[in-house]
């Protein structure tokens, strides 16, 4: 856990913590970065920014009125805007985001295909630095159980190959 020395303003959950610790490390190593934030859940979303403010960080979010200047916004970089927040169901599709150079995916993404979607905004045509995923998974945690058990099946999850059974067994503990 590269981000344990990092101080943050405010507690807010393990999880959120560790992301706005995050958020800092990264700021510090390039302060011009850009981020990329899904979530399936605005509330995630809100909690997230409550921390972002709480700690000086400027992001824009694709719930906020005008979703397109929020998006040009943050793509300038004379903005000073570091986070975009978007939500997995509406914001992982159609943009060119290749101003961001991290996607933090919040939670287990269940369709594989959205959590490309959600990396391919930044890792495309015209992308010409390296790029990184962060997935922030909550260890000892229903969360941590759902993404083993799609990690150790993964193929059925790619190809959207589960049944209701396999739902179902997500939920259940080892």
């Amino acid at each position: 856990q590269f981000t344990s020395n990092i101080r943050i303003n405010g507690s807010y959950s393990p999880k959120i913590d560790e992301i706005i610790r995050c958020i800092i490390q990264l700021k510090q190593d390039e302060p011009d970065v850009k981020i990329l934030i899904f979530s399936h859940w605005d509330t995630i979303l809100s909690a997230i920014i409550f921390g972002l403010n709480q700690n000086d960080i400027k992001y824009r979010a694709s719930f906020s009125p005008n979703f397109n200047k929020q998006i040009e916004e943050f793509k300038d970089y004379n903005q000073g805007v570091t986070c975009m927040m978007l939500n997995l169901k509406f914001g992982g599709k159609g943009l060119n985001l290749t101003e961001a150079t991290h996607v933090f995916l919040v939670e287990p993404i269940l369709k594989f295909d959205e959590e490309i979607q959600a990396i391919g905004r930044i890792h495309r045509i015209g992308q010409c630095r390296k790029t990184f995923v962060h997935k922030f998974i909550t260890k000892n945690t229903m969360e941590n159980v759902i993404y083993e058990k799609i990690i150790n099946d993964k193929e059925k999850w790619i190809h959207n190959q589960f049944t209701l059974r396999d739902l179902e067994n997500l939920f259940s503990l080892p």
